[in-house]
C-alpha cells in the first residue's frame, strides 16, 4: 500500500466515519504513527487528520435541555448497564477482548403516573427533543446522565385512577 493510499484512507475514515467513529480513527492514527511494513505515513497527512479528528470531537452536539422532573415510580423505574465487550477464543485459545466504546452505557427506563396536562408537557418535550441529547436526573440515586430517547412515550391508562391518570414508560439511551 503506498503513503498516498494509506494518507486517504485515514482522511476518509475521519471525515466520512462520523461521531461513532471517533475511537475507531484515534487507534487507526495511532496505528499508522508506527512503521507500517516498511512505509510511514507523512506528518502532514497526521496533522489533516487530527484536526479533522478534533473538528469531529468539538462538533458534537451536547445536551442543552433537561427532562421534566416527573416523579419517577421506584423500584418500577429501572437502569440497566450495557457493554460492547465481546470475548472470543484465537486460535492458540487464548481469550480476546475488544470493545467499540469507551466504557458500558446505561439504558433507563423511567415509570411515571401523569395527569393530561403532565401528558401534554412531555409530548411537546419529546417533540422538541426526539433526536437531541438532553439530560435526565436519576431520582433514585439523584445521579445525572446525558440521554436521547430510545423511541417515543408509551402510554397507558390507569384504571384504578378516576382522575384521568396516564401511566408511561420512557425509554432512554445514555448518549
Amino acid at each position: 500500500m503506498t503513503q498516498a493510499r494509506i494518507t486517504r484512507a485515514v482522511i476518509e475514515v475521519v471525515i466520512q466515519g462520523g461521531e461513532d467513529s471517533i475511537h475507531l480513527t484515534q487507534s487507526v492514527l495511532e496505528t499508522l504513527q508506527k512503521p507500517l511494513r516498511g512505509v510511514r505515513v507523512s506528518q502532514v497527512a497526521l496533522e489533516v487528520a487530527r484536526e479533522n479528528l478534533t473538528a469531529l470531537v468539538f462538533t458534537r452536539r451536547q445536551p442543552v435541555d433537561t427532562y421534566p422532573s416527573f416523579n419517577q415510580l421506584m423500584p418500577s423505574s429501572s437502569r440497566l448497564s450495557v457493554d460492547d465487550l465481546k470475548v472470543d477464543r484465537s486460535i492458540s485459545g487464548d481469550a480476546r477482548a475488544r470493545a467499540f466504546f469507551v466504557g458500558p452505557k446505561s439504558t433507563l427506563r423511567l415509570y411515571h403516573v401523569l395527569t393530561s396536562l403532565e401528558k401534554e408537557q412531555l409530548n411537546e418535550f419529546y417533540l422538541l427533543h426526539r433526536a437531541d441529547p438532553f439530560y435526565v436526573v436519576w431520582q433514585e440515586t439523584d445521579t445525572t446522565y446525558a440521554v436521547m430517547f430510545e423511541g417515543p412515550p408509551q402510554y397507558k391508562v390507569n384504571r384504578t385512577d378516576r382522575g384521568g391518570a396516564l401511566s408511561v414508560e420512557v425509554s432512554l439511551l445514555e448518549y
